[in-house]
């Protein structure tokens, strides 16, 4: 029999932390690269982020994709926060999910990308059509 302590107090998703580098375009003032805090997702943020995203884009998978993967960097990423207002202002939009796609590269995007599916117990992305 499984040690149900074990089930009944996990480490709370929000305290599997960890700090990535995903580029060395993002320094500080003294020049040092600054990496992005991340925090893993459950299943169930993944389903309502995946529900919200089909919802919106009903039968177009490519924008389902796009807006998944927007939304799932926006969810995880603690620092920076892409929903506070100085950076927000920075990028030109009010929109957190602009902010993704305007700060990062996309290669810088799939690495956070996958570093966050990693961190969440997948180690490959998320098959979103599932």
């Amino acid at each position: 029999m499984a040690d149900l302590y074990a089930f009944l107090h996990p480490v709370a998703p929000e305290n599997v932390t960890e700090d990535v580098v995903i580029s060395d375009r993002f320094k500080n003032q003294d020049g040092t690269v600054v990496p992005f805090k991340i925090k893993a997702l459950t299943k169930g943020e993944v389903e309502r982020i995946a529900r919200q995203c089909r919802a919106k884009h009903p039968g177009k998978d490519f924008d389902v994709d796009i807006e998944m993967g927007n939304r799932m960097i926006l969810a995880a990423t603690v620092e920076p926060d892409f929903s506070n207002k100085e950076l927000c202002e920075a990028y030109g939009t009010l929109d957190p999910l602009e902010v993704v796609s305007k700060m990062l590269l996309y290669g810088e995007a799939n690495k956070l990308a996958a570093a966050i599916s990693k961190l969440s117990g997948a180690d490959t992305a998320v098959d979103i059509k599932n």
